[in-house]
């Protein structure tokens, strides 16, 4: 993500009255960096004057060449500020947990969120800040170069989040973190990011946190299995409708024990199945292949869209939540598949 808005609000500060072009900066130096990373890299201060820096704060700078990153300015203002610790919706956006659409795309030019336990501390135009107490196995260190971002862990973002996203988000979010990835499809990551022992220790641990109701809540309805937050958000739908809750991602295997397919939603009495097809499930040749496989064993198959569920306002209470996805149309199409399943076990009805 480009931070050219931020160079448009902040200007360029003086300029140097030199007709030769300055020197190009180091690629070490990082896009967006303060006033030490300069004799880090052997640069005198006066280089400051040049019209290719723009000066985004108080003895905060970013290379006018370069675009830089949500991660890189929470690391420089980390590096100007070392008590601050990155939260909130920005720390979700790195944790790359999922959010709204109003939310998932970063703003350069609003404000970061950082929590600080220093009651005294300095407001700052770049900052929105908040003051909480934290303990330190709830801060990580994302290291880069001379730069580290203190963060608040997955977990504790998750928790925090409580009071910015609806039901909905806050379960899909839990979902993400204590879903354990598949071997042959994901790289780098090895098991889930939590438990939900661990969301349970969180929320005990802050009783008068805000949004800790809805924290409760959500956590009794998180489960392992789910692949996305639509695929979170469909089954919470089926559950608001009153329908029986599905398995989820369950491996199909053929007569000699091989993987035929794991649907995202699958009903084994009812023998009925359910596909979420997401914008990047675009592979009409693959998903014709699952429904053959499906149709040969017997099993009854309905696919929804992203259509198919609402888009909530963040301000949203629970109880609408809970009412929007009950009476959705993915509730209404997984509901016609399991009674249609259903009559058909049981045969005509005699007059």
């Amino acid at each position: 993500m480009a931070g050219g808005a931020l160079f448009r609000k902040a200007g360029g500060g003086k300029t140097c009255r030199m007709n030769r072009p300055p020197l190009p900066l180091p690629k070490k130096l990082p896009p967006v960096f303060v006033s030490r990373d300069l004799a880090d890299h052997g640069i005198s201060r006066d280089r400051l004057r040049r019209s290719d820096i723009a000066t985004l704060g108080p003895g905060l700078y970013a290379d006018r060449s370069r675009d830089f990153t949500e991660p890189e300015l929470a690391r420089a203002l980390c590096a100007k500020y070392s008590h601050l610790v990155l939260s909130g919706v920005n720390a979700a956006r790195v944790h790359e947990m999922p959010l709204p659409p109003q939310l998932s795309t970063w703003d350069p030019a609003a404000p970061m969120s950082f929590t600080t336990s220093l009651k005294d501390a300095r407001p700052h135009p770049m900052i929105d800040l908040h003051f909480s107490l934290f303990v330190p196995h709830e801060v990580r260190t994302l290291r880069r170069g001379n730069h580290t971002l203190q963060i608040l862990s997955r977990v504790r973002t998750w928790l925090d989040l409580a009071s910015i996203v609806p039901l909905d988000y806050l379960v899909a979010a839990g979902d993400a973190l204590v879903r354990v990835p598949r071997p042959n499809l994901e790289i780098g990551r090895t098991g889930a990011y939590a438990t939900l022992a661990e969301l349970e220790a969180a929320v005990a641990a802050y009783p008068g946190l805000p949004g800790i109701c809805r924290a409760r809540k959500a956590l009794e309805l998180i489960r392992v299995g789910s692949d996305s937050a639509q695929e979170s958000r469909a089954r919470l739908a089926m559950v608001f409708a009153g329908l029986k809750e599905p398995r989820l991602n369950v491996p199909i295997l053929d007569e000699h024990g091989r993987i035929v397919c794991s649907p995202d939603f699958f009903w084994e009495r009812e023998r009925v199945v359910g596909e979420y097809d997401g914008d990047y499930h675009d592979a009409i040749e693959r998903d014709r292949a699952k429904d053959f496989a499906y149709a040969d064993r017997g099993l009854e198959v309905f696919r929804l869209h992203i259509r198919d569920l609402p888009l909530l306002p963040l301000s949203a209470p629970d109880d609408v939540v809970m009412r929007a996805l009950g009476n959705s149309r993915a509730a209404a199409v997984a509901q016609r598949a399991l009674r249609r399943r259903t009559r058909i076990a049981c045969g005509p009805t005699r007059s």
